[in-house]
């Protein structure tokens, strides 16, 4: 074989292979949207730090999963986690230094009302948390700390918190399934 020969069946080969990946979309090599086929599309940023009572704000997507780093001019500290595609799952993390005054489900599950009530108080694009701590404070009687319950249909609200020395931190989670 000649190295004419030799090259021009490399070069057939090679726009062969070209065509066949035009018109077979999974030989993309480039990266795709991972949130093309979601419901609701990929996490976006809650706040911002235009936000008078933002001191500072950080949003970053880490693969799948939207994560906000939020401090308050009032010192709260918040880490608020966006995950899921059909089924939205939002996890609230609150820094509250100092020891509580209780340590009951109650009191927690005030804490968390309170939170949600500061945060929707923010803005009108923050205005939903305060259906969400409206519900829990409705249906919180009965419910224990780290147990999941249906606020309405499709709609679940779980809190809990992880005792510290020095603060605490209190996790709410909201979820649609």
């Amino acid at each position: 074989m000649n190295s004419k020969t030799f090259w021009g069946d490399f070069l057939t080969s090679v726009l062969l292979l070209a065509s066949f990946c035009v018109l077979c979309p999974s030989c993309d090599s480039g990266p795709s949207d991972p949130f093309a086929d979601c419901r609701y599309g990929k996490p976006t940023a809650i706040f911002n730090d235009s936000l008078p009572a933002i001191q500072q704000h950080q949003f970053e997507l880490q693969g799948k999963t939207g994560f906000e780093r939020i401090s308050f001019q009032n010192g709260l500290q918040l880490e608020l986690y966006q995950s899921g595609c059909d089924n939205i799952q939002q996890e609230f993390r609150f820094s509250l230094p100092g020891q509580p005054p209780q340590d009951t489900p109650e009191f927690w599950f005030k804490q968390a009302v309170s939170l949600l009530n500061y945060l929707g108080g923010l803005s009108k694009k923050q205005q939903a948390l305060l259906m969400w701590s409206n519900m829990i404070r409705q249906k919180s009687t009965p419910a224990k700390l780290g147990q999941a319950v249906e606020l309405e249909p499709g709609a679940f609200a779980k809190i809990d918190h992880i005792k510290g020395t020095e603060q605490n931190l209190i996790i709410i989670e909201l979820s649609s399934r």
